[in-house]
């Protein structure tokens, strides 16, 4: 079975939702917008349901993750719609390096880059 993926920096984690069905059930639905870093329509929204909405807890804004996904469309009234449900998140690089901060240099230590 062929995994489909797709990788990128979360851009925005939606409120957890309670949706009820005709049938009087409950389920939960959270949504994610991914930025996957490409020049034209970069951005996609990952559906999690269910029991995976678990998963969406362990995801932070800003971080890039590897989505575990199936796309599944439906046509109503001669449109079809596109649903992209997520299923498993991997982080990417979760120990990056953090930014080194130039805080205050004592004289006699000032930088060598200065420009005279």
């Amino acid at each position: 079975m062929d995994k489909t993926t797709i990788r990128g920096r979360v851009v925005k984690i939606k409120k957890l939702e309670t949706i009820k069905t005709k049938k009087g059930n409950d389920f939960t639905k959270q949504e994610i917008v991914v930025d996957q870093n490409r020049n034209y329509n970069s951005e996609v929204c990952l559906v999690f349901l269910g029991d995976n909405v678990d998963h969406v807890r362990k995801i932070n804004e800003g971080e890039v993750y590897e989505f575990y996904i199936n796309v599944s469309s439906r046509e109503y009234n001669e449109r079809h719609y596109t649903t992209v449900d997520c299923w498993r998140a991997v982080q990417l690089n979760p120990e990056a390096p953090a930014k080194e901060e130039k805080g205050f240099v004592p004289v006699g230590e000032e930088q060598a880059d200065l420009p005279f």
